[in-house]
């Protein structure tokens, strides 16, 4: 067989396409896949006459097209050439066919009739616990849109972040669909959202499963799908392409008997582990088409931070949702922020680190100096470290949470784990059951879902503690009623020590106290996982951040954070085409923010290599020169065109977000007040993006000739134009 034998391409494309699952991509491009097979032995140890000639995938005859194509999907676009495992590809046009069908269906002539009722006891109730942090106008602006459209549509995005209610309105509209004798199907990933769901006090006997449940029962022929009118997916940005796909091809949506599907998450949040980002895409797609306007709702509203907002600002900064970040991260960064409820602290050594973390657990607990007392007292145990079952809401394991993105090295899971359990219960002895290595009082976290006659009973994810009684060690969960269990019960591979767990195993859980870990190390950090681990608390947030402060912003690890995207990297086209690259980086060293951002600059860099340097520059994140003073904010992009006049443009990519429109409004003060608004451009991606129309955008501002596409004159700015 000789070394450019189609069919080893063949496998060894196959190999490095499944080989992508890790990072989430559904695809590659040529050139990428050429690269990465160059790199194998077979190639580059035996000389120039075994190598892949250069532009091989390019130039292919048709035997070898077909060869690959039984296998593969290739797919020719605006001069590159795109290679996606077959199944991938169908189950992007499977999932994006099902969604079509259901966007075109009629309106349903249903609507929520108690909503003026549900509102004011709503109100009444989030005005008391959170007084004057609760927006009330806003809330009922959201709920509004979102309960005078759900009920009409067949398709539906019930979006937002951790805190603003969106499992609330979930089950008070699953409620309603029984009220209405709809039959419902409701689902998660995981057992821990399932349970969050399916125990909430005020919505008694609400059933739910995990996907992967309903699945198995369906192959075994213990559930129907046609049993159910409504099918909804709680936490769907967990979800990935494949498990969405093996999930809705069990659905007809043509079948009048199926009336909606409706996902709900936080768009927000860590992407799926596996291919795809199955919820960012509909998402993105809805947010571009104006006839799909009323098909979601993005919640904003804050119904659980019962501290300040600090914490939530902060964490704004990480959705892209805070424009004006640069004094907040400023202050960050140098180590001055500290607003009571929100601080950070620094560490150079494990030595340092633990102090600090003892010195928190001090601080928030009710025990000034005795750290053993204080994390008995935040389990909720007695004295004598057993749990008063005569006060059921005694026992906790959400009063506090110490997080980290790693299991490994002096800053993960496992060394501070056993660092808390050697050093702050020194004087507690191992359980006496033998291969038990806990202590009494430990917090446990089960590490995989645990079933007793087919039903879920403890998910992968609950906490609870353990402890002995009478000589017998016993468990307790609260989701298990807190009911005293054996140990016998349990599998102990299935139990691990819980004090410090990962931003992984956190996300869907709230506590009352965050203690966030954040190390130099940025193997898995990026602004999701720092989102999500920022969004888990209800009351207190401190984060312990390995190194020095410093006053250089980008040499601050919040800053290399900002920059680092999980999310808008992965590689798909789920109801659109790929063609862009996705890196990020449109040139050496220079992050952009989002793919928009990285078309434009893409564009921008076009028109500077057709002029030079000295004919046609920009500029990305930089802050104005006005009058000889440099101003303190940053614009998108600074251009300098070919005429030697310049212009500042800002994206827009996040308009409907309330807050973020906000932002912009003071933003746009500050263009007036320096009386620069002829030179500012702002943009939008409602109508999706196309590379001719950002052509013609630079190209009327090399002309001097720039128009306003904005219905409504002077709203974002004097020029505002639609990037398609």
């Amino acid at each position: 067989m000789r070394t450019t034998d189609i069919r080893r391409i063949r496998a060894l494309i196959i190999d490095h396409l499944n080989n992508l699952e890790q990072f989430g991509h559904c695809f590659d491009e040529a050139e990428s896949i050429e690269k990465q097979l160059s790199t194998y032995p077979l190639f580059y140890n035996m000389g120039d006459d075994y190598k892949i000639p250069d532009r091989y995938l390019f130039e292919l005859d048709e035997e070898q097209t077909k060869h690959l194509s039984e296998k593969l999907e290739i797919v020719d676009h605006a001069d590159k050439k795109y290679f996606y495992l077959e199944e991938l590809y169908l189950a992007e046009a499977k999932i994006s066919q099902f969604i079509n069908t259901l966007l075109e269906r009629s309106d349903y002539d249903q609507e929520y009739t108690n909503f003026s009722k549900y509102m004011a006891a709503s109100c009444q109730k989030l005005s008391s616990k959170l007084r004057d942090r609760f927006d009330e106008h806003s809330f009922i602006s959201e709920r509004k849109k979102l309960y005078e459209q759900i009920f009409r549509k067949s398709f539906y995005v019930l979006a937002g972040s951790p805190g603003s209610g969106k499992s609330h309105e979930l089950l008070n509209i699953i409620k309603e669909l029984d009220a209405q004798n709809e039959k419902y199907l409701l689902l998660a990933p995981t057992g821990k959202a399932t349970l969050r769901l399916s125990t909430d006090p005020e919505y008694k006997g609400i059933k739910t499963k995990t996907i992967d449940k309903f699945l198995t029962d369906v192959e075994n022929e213990k559930d129907r799908p046609d049993s159910y009118n409504n099918l909804i997916v709680d936490e769907m940005s967990m979800v990935d392409l494949l498990k969405f796909r093996d999930l809705i091809k069990l659905f007809n949506p043509k079948n009048p008997l199926f009336k909606r599907l409706i996902l709900v998450g936080d768009k927000y949040q860590l992407p799926p582990i596996g291919f795809g980002k199955v919820f960012i895409d509909i998402i993105a797609q809805l947010n571009s088409m104006p006839d799909y306007e009323n098909n979601i709702v993005e919640l904003e509203s804050n119904c659980r931070q019962e501290s300040d907002n600090s914490v939530l600002e902060f964490s704004k900064i990480y959705s892209g949702e805070n424009m004006n970040y640069e004094d907040l991260l400023l202050s960050a960064s140098k180590g001055e922020l500290d607003k009571g409820r929100f601080k950070i602290l620094f560490w150079n050594n494990n030595a340092q680190l633990i102090e600090l973390i003892k010195h928190q657990l001090l601080m928030i607990g009710e025990f000034d100096s005795d750290i053993y007392e204080n994390l008995n007292s935040f389990l909720g145990l007695n004295p004598d470290i057993k749990i008063d079952f005569d006060n059921p809401n005694h026992f906790k394991t959400d009063k506090f949470q110490i997080l980290t993105p790693y299991r490994t090295g002096m800053y993960g899971t496992i060394k501070i784990n056993h660092t808390i359990q050697d050093k702050f219960k020194s004087n507690v002895p191992y359980l006496s059951k033998q291969r038990i290595m806990f202590k009494s009082g430990d917090k446990l976290i089960q590490n995989k879902n645990l079933y007793h006659k087919g039903q879920l009973s403890l998910s992968n994810g609950s906490m609870g503690i353990i402890y002995e009684n009478k000589k017998k060690v016993c468990v307790s969960f609260s989701e298990l009623d807190n009911e005293e269990l054996s140990i016998k019960n349990f599998d102990l591979n299935m139990l691990e020590l819980a004090f410090c767990i990962t931003i992984h195993k956190a996300q869907g859980s709230g506590f009352d106290h965050v203690i966030l870990i954040l190390p130099k190390r940025l193997t898995l950090l990026s602004k999701e996982l720092f989102y999500t681990a920022l969004t888990r608390s209800k009351q207190t947030v401190t984060l312990l951040v390995e190194g020095e402060p410093t006053s250089e912003i980008k040499n601050s690890i919040f800053e290399k954070i900002r920059r680092r995207s999980y999310t808008e990297t992965r590689k798909t086209s789920l109801l659109g085409i790929p063609y862009w690259d996705f890196s990020l980086e449109p040139e050496s060293n220079t992050y952009v923010q989002s793919r928009a951002e990285y078309i434009i600059y893409r564009n921008l860099m076009h028109f500077r290599e057709k002029f030079g340097e000295n004919g046609f520059t920009f500029y990305y994140e930089k802050h104005p020169i006005v009058d000889g003073e440099e101003i303190n904010i940053k614009t998108d992009f600074t251009i300098i065109t070919d005429n030697g006049h310049t212009f500042y443009w800002e994206h827009l990519g996040k308009l409907g977000n309330r807050k973020y429109e906000e932002q912009w409004k003071w933003k746009k003060e500050k263009y007036d007040s320096l009386k620069i608004t002829d030179m500012l451009i702002t943009t939008d991606e409602r109508r999706g993006i196309n590379d001719d129309k950002i052509k013609s955008i630079i190209g009327d501002m090399r002309k001097g000739n720039l128009k306003n596409e904005d219905k409504v004159a002077g709203r974002y700015s004097k020029f505002h134009y639609y990037l398609r």
